[in-house]
């Protein structure tokens, strides 16, 4: 496929297509304007090497972008939860798949900071998947952010 030659319009329905092969997909990734590669990262057909590939962009945006696709590995989310950007964190605790070692990870990284950020924190707290005794932990350390 020719992405040389589309419109933007004709690359972002592509983009938006659930039915786009992944390796569309991926070609819309690395040769799109910001839009289109916001929309192929979060695409459940972007191949997985494409998203491992993205997960380690200097760009905060990118990798925020990369949190939200619904088939990241959870390994991906278990190195993020440690990433130095905040929104990138934020969405990791935001994220109804992550696993309970990706939440206590993300909780200790935030606990280890002098000023944890008080959205995440809460967000850990009401996630489903942290476990009760970190909520006690939250709620003794934490109160005045939830």
């Amino acid at each position: 496929m020719d992405l040389g030659n589309m419109t933007w319009d004709e690359k972002y329905a592509l983009v938006n297509n659930s039915n786009t092969p992944g390796n569309i997909i991926q070609e819309l990734a690395y040769a799109a304007d910001w839009a289109t590669l916001s929309r192929a990262l979060v695409h459940p057909n972007l191949p997985e090497d494409i998203l491992r590939d993205f997960a380690q962009n200097n760009d905060w945006e990118l990798r925020r972008e990369v949190i939200r696709n619904p088939n990241i590995p959870e390994d991906v989310l278990q190195k993020l939860a440690t990433d130095d950007n905040i929104p990138v964190r934020l969405y990791i605790a935001r994220n109804t798949k992550a696993s309970i070692n990706t939440l206590i990870t993300l909780f200790e990284y935030e606990k280890s900071l002098v000023d944890p950020t008080d959205d995440i924190i809460e967000a850990l707290y009401y996630h489903k998947n942290l476990p009760e005794f970190a909520k006690r932990v939250i709620e003794t350390l934490y109160q005045e952010m939830l």
